[in-house]
């Protein structure tokens, strides 16, 4: 006797419906997963908006994407963007390419798919586990799915996540111990074998510049001497070096100039003398690869780096060195560049800013701007306080109201965080089967509630 097949068909959107469905697509791609080529960021682009395209009813919006992110917690830049723009009433229909990609945690992913979304009335849709929740949580569309369907997947997912970690961990320490090279890209002086990526070979064209370095060093030349050596030469700074070799990804370039910290991580660089020393533990392997720097001149720069630090600080006191306000804003008026800050040479606790331009790049390349911090400080506070003056009136009529304002959001802001807290909590215990669906949701109900409240008092 042959079943007999179900006569309900898949929910569909109704078509003549003229509400726009502001349609949105979230992306998440984690470390481990940077060379997987279904999981990239353009296939995951490309796989939901084929799917928006087949849907006339979805209007898309925009894509939310976290790079690099682990998906055991919520706690995302784009996806804490995504849920205040959900919040504020700006998405109808989030769409992902699988559960996995929203999280790997069954209760975070069970709590948003089956219960905050609802509670938001957004649909949510997966693409890779056939999952809609056009009508709620209960409701399926694709072939009649069950909904415990979802925190089955999540809690898959979620063990792959602590699995992967675990053995992620294994295999660098195993790599390690071994002294194979496991960080992603080759220190400058080297490259990484076509044939083992944990291998290092010696890069001949940036290995003579390191040799330099290490030659002008053990001769006694200083870091800043070393430094406007390289950029007279116009050499390539390890960064730019790389990208011009084919390095992919997003990199700060700074400003292509060579500056004594890069040149003082190559002096301290064991690995230049063919030994590795990685991990949290700093495993030293010895004679892994193939050395540029001979272990003689290597410790008798480190000597030179140690005597010069002891005389640089000989002058110093015990007293905590003050931080700078001013780091990276205060520009030199001549050449444009960005001024260094440097400490008096008296007993007294003064700084001031200089342009080190010709320290970088020889002698001419201007003329040497000097500023006392003091007097930067003067001239701030002199602006800053004619400002206030300009606009006092403005300021005494607003004061008493905005601080009534920021205590009373600040106030709904811990009794949104307990809630939350709450809600995600009761969905736990929904899960494990100790609270009902209607607990929940009269969590979410409050929670709703502390927003609408806190949005309007900034709305008024």
């Amino acid at each position: 006797m042959m079943s007999r097949k179900s006569r309900k068909k898949p929910i569909e959107e109704n078509r003549s419906n003229k509400k726009v469905i502001k349609t949105v697509g979230y992306i998440r791609l984690s470390v481990s997963k940077r060379n997987a080529p279904l999981d990239s960021i353009e296939n995951q682009r490309k796989i939901i908006e084929e799917y928006i395209s087949s849907k006339s009813y979805l209007q898309f919006e925009r894509f939310y994407v976290d790079e690099n992110a682990s998906g055991r917690n919520l706690n995302r830049p784009a996806f804490n963007e995504m849920m205040n723009d959900l919040n504020a009433g700006k998405i109808d229909c989030i769409i992902v390419k699988d559960l996995s990609r929203l999280g790997r945690s069954m209760i975070d992913v069970g709590y948003c798919v089956q219960m905050l979304f609802p509670s938001k009335k957004v649909r949510f849709i997966s693409i890779g586990n056939q999952i809609d929740t056009l009508n709620g949580m209960t409701n399926i569309t694709f072939n009649e799915l069950p909904c415990n369907r979802i925190p089955l997947t999540s809690l898959v997912d979620e063990q792959y996540a602590v699995d992967a970690s675990r053995n992620t961990t294994l295999v660098l320490n195993s790599y390690i111990s071994n002294g194979k090279y496991v960080a992603p890209k080759a220190p400058y002086g080297y490259k990484k074998s076509e044939e083992d990526c944990h291998a290092l070979i010696v890069d001949i064209e940036a290995a003579m510049v390191v040799k330099k370095i290490f030659l002008m060093a053990v001769k006694g030349d200083s870091i800043n001497k070393i430094v406007r050596h390289l950029n007279e030469l116009g050499i390539l700074t390890p960064i730019n070096y790389a990208i011009e070799q084919g390095l992919k990804g997003n990199y700060n370039q700074g400003t292509g100039l060579w500056n004594s910290r890069t040149v003082k991580d190559i002096l301290t660089n064991r690995t230049y003398t063919g030994d590795l020393e990685q991990g949290t533990e700093k495993t030293l392997i010895a004679n892994t690869h193939k050395a540029i720097i001979d272990c003689e001149t290597f410790n008798a720069v480190q000597t030179l780096l140690t005597a010069n630090n002891d005389v640089g600080s000989a002058s110093k006191t015990n007293a905590p060195r003050v931080d700078n306000l001013f780091r990276g804003k205060v520009i030199c008026g001549c050449c444009g560049g960005k001024m260094q800050r440097r400490k008096g040479s008296s007993k007294a606790d003064w700084y001031f800013f200089t342009c080190i331009s010709n320290n970088r790049l020889g002698a001419g390349h201007c003329t040497g701007m000097y500023i006392r911090e003091a007097e930067i400080k003067e001239s701030v506070l002199r602006e800053a306080t004619a400002f206030l003056r300009k606009n006092e009136a403005c300021a005494r009529e607003y004061k008493v109201d905005i601080a009534k304002l920021m205590n009373k959001s600040s106030c709904i802001d811990d009794e949104l965080k307990v809630t939350t807290k709450m809600c995600h909590d009761k969905y736990a215990d929904f899960v494990m089967g100790a609270t009902t669906q209607d607990d929940v949701q009269q969590c979410l109900t409050i929670e709703t509630s502390f927003r609408r409240r806190n949005n309007s008092l900034w709305n008024k």
